[in-house]
């Protein structure tokens, strides 16, 4: 179809993540329904590791990771997960974010901890050092999406490029 002269046009983006529409477009959505987070394992626990290699047992630490990742795979566990954005609006206490995190890739998690006999059962409860590793993996997450050279860098120094305009 043609474009009258004056005619608005529209566009769409479609189902993009806040990350996907910040750093290919410039902008975010407040309350996306398609915000989602991609949890690698992999490459973020190789960042995790460079810092504890210059600790004593760092390398030993980083094999047994490796043999652990490769257990994961042996059992058909995900090394990645897409975690959907929880919208505060809908809750009741909108101080309070529920997150689900998907039962495998708890599994993996436990795994990679070293409980992978566990069993990962509700009745046995979550384990709590592979929540502790989720947390390690989410702060590397931020620290990556802050990082200068890898991702969109600080508030603060968002600020102040705004401040110099």
């Amino acid at each position: 179809a043609s474009l009258l002269r004056g005619q608005q046009v529209y566009i769409t983006y479609g189902d993009r993540s806040n990350e996907q529409l910040m750093f290919q477009y410039g902008f975010a959505e407040e309350d996306n329904p398609h915000d989602s987070l991609m949890i690698h394992c992999v490459p973020l626990a190789e960042k995790m590791f460079d810092a504890s290699e210059r600790e004593v047992g760092g390398s030993r630490d980083r094999e047994m990771w490796h043999a652990r990742l490769h257990l994961a795979e042996q059992k058909g566990l995900p090394l990645r997960v897409f975690l959907r954005g929880a919208s505060s609006s809908n809750s009741s206490n909108s101080s309070a974010l529920e997150l689900e995190l998907p039962k495998d890739f708890m599994a993996t998690l436990e795994v990679l901890v070293g409980e992978s006999e566990r069993g990962g059962g509700a009745e046995e409860g979550t384990s709590f050092a592979a929540l502790t590793l989720f947390v390690k993996i989410l702060q590397q997450c931020v620290y990556q999406q802050e990082s200068d050279s890898e991702g969109t860098g600080t508030l603060e120094s968002d600020l102040a490029l705004l401040a110099a305009e």
